[in-house]
């Protein structure tokens, strides 16, 4: 068995108009959501022992309260192609994944990670998938497990959604 974690980056900051977006960092709410998550999925049993992570600062960002959590209990790999990549690109890295990784958290953007986990998800109706994601904010969570051995295995429409959150609603309760 798999398990895939796919983590959208915290909210950023959007107040220096002459800061390119991949630069862009966190604003105070994102900060405070990205240590927030770090914490919920360490408690969860959601914690991962391999991330792959944008190289945006956002993301960056996001990932550093997980890292700080886990220490060297995960190894990471900050990667280019994570920066705004469409659901193609990102299951084709997912199919990279050495198969020796178990949990595997991929911290990125949308549109790509929201139209992911809607084409990931095992459901009778496509609609149903569309209406499970039908808001994706920023640090929303989502967990799928796959029953395969192989990463190269994972494919669209055989995940089974084991969680998903958008950190509003977790932060609230």
């Amino acid at each position: 068995m798999k398990r895939l974690c796919l983590l959208r980056h915290a909210k950023s900051e959007w107040g220096n108009a002459a800061v390119e977006d991949h630069d862009r960092g966190l604003n105070e709410r994102g900060e405070d959501t990205a240590a927030f998550m770090a914490d919920f999925m360490c408690e969860n049993g959601f914690t991962p022992d391999t991330i792959l992570c944008s190289t945006a600062k956002r993301a960056r960002l996001t990932l550093g309260p997980i890292q700080e959590k886990l220490g060297n209990k995960a190894q990471v790999s900050i990667e280019d192609a994570l920066y705004l990549p469409m659901p193609d690109e990102i299951l084709e890295r997912i199919h990279d994944i050495p198969d020796s990784a178990e949990t595997v958290l991929i911290i990125s953007h949308n549109p790509g990670l929201e139209m992911l986990s809607i084409e990931l998800m095992q459901c009778e109706k496509p609609t149903q998938a569309r209406v499970q994601f039908e808001h994706f904010p920023t640090a929303s969570y989502v967990v799928y497990e796959f029953d395969c051995d192989c990463w190269s295995d994972i494919s669209k429409g055989k995940g089974r959604l084991m969680h998903f959150s958008k950190p509003r609603d977790l932060m609230e309760s």
